[in-house]
């Protein structure tokens, strides 16, 4: 059992909708190579982890 908190998973459909964001960054409907980079900055930048 994990007791930390926050978001764990999002799931959606790029080609239906809805448009989904965190932290500001755009997450469907992107270059994949952009969006890990714009991930890896917000990540490094609020000293958290990505999974």
């Amino acid at each position: 059992m994990s007791q930390a908190a926050g978001l764990f998973c999002i799931a959606t459909d790029a080609v239906q909708g809805p448009q989904v964001a965190h932290g500001g960054i755009r997450l469907v409907g992107r270059d994949l190579p952009e969006l890990e980079n714009d991930l890896i900055a917000y990540a490094e930048t609020m000293d958290v982890h990505l999974r």
